[in-house]
């Protein structure tokens, strides 16, 4: 509810919610109402006591920022305090990997190939190989071929353990996480026979009984960006349609300061709205669009492509209003987007000058 709320941007029932904590409720909603109200006090408050705790509240409330207000350069801020303030290497290394996640919001792969680098020479830094490669599969950015190639590479060394921790399913599954990721990579390279070599690989591969449904489904993942990059809309939702999206909860219920769920089918939805999108299925899209990443640790890093999905569509539907709304939305979020994606921003901000101009141009 207390989600809700700050979505709604009710401070007051989040100010209520918070409060039904047995005991100070944490300090990133605390942080995240003060900033959403302006209250420069209770910031520099807030942010005295984050300095002395030895702990994530601070990159929670970063991410907060970026979800829910949609600011990415306070967030960011943010997440640098705790490279400043923080003791423990996994907690720096945790707050390095958020900026990488905050520069691929901006459209700014250069930036978060940069970040990335930095996490991985860094101690404490967990699976860097798998953050640099789901941000390069991100839709919409722009990655050059040779980067695609190297993550590819990088991802084939990478032998999917898991540093310490206690063994569970997200273990068990790492295998399987290899190959998608391979898989979704060769897809963006346009390298469709071992896209699809990777997702039979996937199939095939033992699981144990609780996640062998996110193994087919992964596979399929992979089968269905092969199809939308063929551009066959039909067939991807054909696919999409096929999954089972059984996650059990142990690979949901994760700390909420983690940057990033494996398991948790962000690229099959997107995929999902876009074909319904490209078929014409405009009010179902809409709702994908909506609601199918709430909750998602990485959430901001859609909004470019959920912005331009959700204003194409209110164009279509003669709401212009909430059309322009979205397109304005995402040339804010991309003002100093990487010089590859500088098209798309034009032809959007375009967009919006005749939206607000008074006329209506049929969204594409």
């Amino acid at each position: 509810m207390w989600d809700l709320a700050v979505r709604e941007e009710d401070y007051e029932a989040a100010d209520a919610f918070a409060r039904r904590y047995h005991g100070t409720p944490p300090l990133s909603m605390r942080l995240l109402v003060a900033l959403a109200r302006g209250d420069s006090a209770a910031k520099a408050e807030l942010l005295a006591e984050a300095r002395q705790a030895e702990n994530r509240q601070l990159q929670i409330a970063a991410r907060f920022v970026a979800t829910y207000l949609g600011d990415l350069v306070l967030a960011e801020e943010l997440a640098r305090l705790d490279l400043q303030w923080r003791r423990g290497p996994p907690l720096r290394a945790d707050a390095q990997l958020l900026l990488g996640w905050l520069e691929l919001a901006r459209g700014r792969w250069s930036g978060a190939r940069a970040e990335f680098t930095q996490a991985a020479r860094m101690e404490g830094a967990v699976d860097v190989p798998v953050h640099r490669a789901i941000g390069a599969t991100l839709p919409l950015l722009a990655v050059p071929r040779a980067d695609l190639v190297a993550i590819r590479d990088e991802v084939l060394r990478w032998n999917g353990s898991a540093p310490g921790g206690p063994p569970g399913l997200a273990l068990a599954l790492r295998p399987h996480l290899r190959l998608y990721l391979l898989g979704l990579l060769s897809s963006r390279l346009g390298d469709e026979d071992a896209a699809r070599r990777y997702a039979g690989e996937l199939e095939r591969h033992p699981a144990p009984a609780p996640g062998a449904a996110i193994g087919r489904d992964l596979a399929r993942t992979v089968r269905a960006d092969v199809a939308w990059r063929r551009q066959r809309p039909a067939e991807v939702l054909a696919i999409v349609d096929s999954l089972e999206v059984h996650v059990p909860l142990e690979l949901v219920a994760v700390p909420r300061f983690v940057n990033l769920r494996g398991y948790t089918h962000e690229h099959a939805r997107y995929l999902r709205a876009a074909a319904l999108q490209a078929v014409g299925e405009d009010r179902e899209a809409l709702r994908w669009l909506q609601t199918g990443f709430l909750g998602a640790p990485n959430e901001f890093a859609y909004f470019a492509p959920l912005h331009l999905g959700r204003g194409e569509i209110y164009q279509r539907l003669s709401e212009p209003e909430k059309a322009a709304e979205e397109y304005a939305r995402l040339v804010k979020l991309w003002e100093a987007c990487d010089p590859e994606l500088r098209a798309v921003v034009d032809d959007v901000r375009g967009r919006l000058g005749r939206l607000t101009a008074g006329g209506d141009v049929p969204g594409r």
